[in-house]
């Protein structure tokens, strides 16, 4: 997820599909790089980023070939 106004002030991350077992790995690009995994389990999601100027996001459910995993992404500049 990018974003073309600039960083994002607050992240709203829904999940739509998926299991609530399945790991994921949520990355924020913060003043030009990314940091370490964040690992949360799918249930863990609806969550809500604040007060952190986001660049980009990166979600990853380390299975590559299991595309039941889907969210929305929502950003509040």
């Amino acid at each position: 997820i990018t974003s073309g106004d600039g960083p994002a002030k607050k992240v709203t991350i829904i999940p739509l599909s998926g299991h609530t077992d399945d790991d994921i790995k949520l990355y924020l690009k913060i003043n030009g790089s990314y940091g370490d995994a964040i690992s949360l389990e799918a249930n863990d999601y609806p969550i809500i980023i604040d007060k952190l100027l986001i660049d980009q996001i990166k979600l990853s459910s380390g299975d590559d070939t299991d595309d039941t995993d889907k969210f929305s992404v929502i950003s509040f500049h």
